[in-house]
């Protein structure tokens, strides 16, 4: 099937979606699906293959793909709204700098010192007021924008100390009760989930975090 859907209304396309999965599990066979919508790779595939420029990068159920992407690449491609991804330097420590903070990650297997970290958007922990610890993967800065979308809200915000007065603009997926206490502009700190934490190399290639020191440090930021 290739892109069977693509001319549908977005509530015929959900119908369809759901009649073209039992249609796939009442014959018991074999479908290739072909889509550029992340919704119907996601929620139809039991694997799905991510082709990018004519190679194939990643073949794994779903889940896998969201959770364990194989390349920065694969990881930006799906989720929405899109991953964030900061840059960060491996330093003497062994761990990571990054937007002007040290955050205590080791990493397994890096052949150089610069590294992308992506986090997804419910893998933050926000709070209007300073952090009470400076431990952890912390950051602070502003809020730029928000997106109330019932049973869930996003909150937009800039982070500084990037150098050269850069600052990166990030996402966070919340509960409504959190974002309603937020106001544009208002200072915000937010604190990434280390277990959460995607660590890609210079090239793009997902090293993996030590299991044991990302559960400390989760242990850590909960107490």
């Amino acid at each position: 099937m290739d892109e069977p859907l693509s001319n549908l209304d977005a509530n015929l396309r959900v119908e369809t979606r759901t009649e073209i999965a039992e249609l796939h599990r009442r014959l018991k066979t074999t479908f290739i699906y072909v889509t550029h919508d992340q919704p119907e790779a996601m929620t139809m595939a039991d694997r799905v293959a991510v082709m990018l420029g004519g190679e194939i990068i990643q073949v794994a159920p779903p889940q896998q793909i969201y959770d364990a992407p194989a390349e920065l690449r694969v990881a930006q491609f799906i989720g929405t709204p899109k991953i964030n991804v900061l840059a960060g330097r491996i330093n003497a420590k062994g761990d990571i700098d990054v937007a002007g903070g040290s955050w205590p990650l080791q990493v397994v297997g890096a052949e150089a010192d610069r590294v992308s970290l992506g986090i997804r958007a419910e893998a933050w922990d926000l709070d209007k007021e300073p952090a009470k610890r400076a431990q952890g993967c912390l950051l602070t800065g502003r809020v730029r924008h928000l997106e109330h979308l019932g049973a869930e809200s996003l909150v937009h915000f800039a982070v500084a100390d990037l150098g050269a007065g850069a600052e990166a603009h990030l996402v966070a997926r919340v509960e409504p009760a959190i974002a309603a206490g937020l106001a544009i502009g208002a200072p915000i700190s937010a604190r990434a989930k280390p277990d959460r934490i995607l660590v890609f190399d210079a090239a793009g290639k997902r090293i993996p975090v030590s299991a044991e020191r990302a559960s400390a440090l989760r242990q850590v930021a909960n107490a």
